[in-house]
């Protein structure tokens, strides 16, 4: 995800929220826990979220399903002006806190 501009990421651990922790500690990461299809949906439309976190021991195999196909089939309402205002706020954040990861 890192490396590809339009890549996805799934996460899939006990409740989600630790790795979603950790997730969201790397640039260009913004990763959501989501336990149902309307925040999978909401989190790439509105929170452009490119990793999906979903909790093995919170959400059974048919709802966590539904979870990871709308995840991987929305995207960003790019055309949307409050949307692209609240992204230029998270970069904002990531360049004053965040740490670049260094080159090998």
């Amino acid at each position: 995800v890192y490396k590809r501009q339009n890549g996805i990421g799934i996460l899939i651990g006990g409740q989600g929220i630790g790795m979603s922790i950790a997730a969201n500690k790397h640039t260009g990461i913004r990763c959501s826990v989501c336990h149902d299809y309307y925040t999978s949906k909401t989190s790439r439309e509105r929170d452009g979220c490119n990793v999906l976190a979903v909790g093995a021991r919170v959400v059974g195999i048919e709802v966590a399903k539904q979870i990871v196909e709308v995840f991987a089939t929305s995207s960003l309402k790019e055309d949307d002006p409050t949307i692209q205002e609240n992204l230029k706020r998270i970069q904002e954040i990531e360049r004053e806190n965040l740490v670049l990861p260094k080159k090998k």
